[in-house]
């Protein structure tokens, strides 16, 4: 069985790094991660200025059981979580 979450990863940086820092917050807690695909990239706008670049990923990962059923969760993560900011 493959599971398939939905992140959403934030940076003030760059969509790479928006990426980078979901990924890194999920493996934290979730082993047998596989792959991940990106869903949507937006950015975050004030006063004319770009302030964050969000990405949302499809994270696949092994649960450790069989069968060959899909599921699709969201969870939203950001970087300053990731980092300890």
């Amino acid at each position: 069985m493959v599971r398939v979450t939905e992140v959403v990863g934030t940076s003030a940086e760059s969509w790479e790094a928006a990426g980078r820092a979901a990924v890194a917050d999920v493996a934290r807690t979730v082993a047998g991660l596989q792959s991940a695909e990106v869903v949507k990239q937006d950015l975050v706008i004030e006063d004319g200025v770009v302030v964050a670049y969000r990405v949302r990923l499809a994270v696949a990962f092994d649960p450790g059981g069989g069968g060959s059923s899909r599921r699709r969760s969201t969870t939203v993560v950001d970087e300053r979580r990731a980092s300890g900011v």
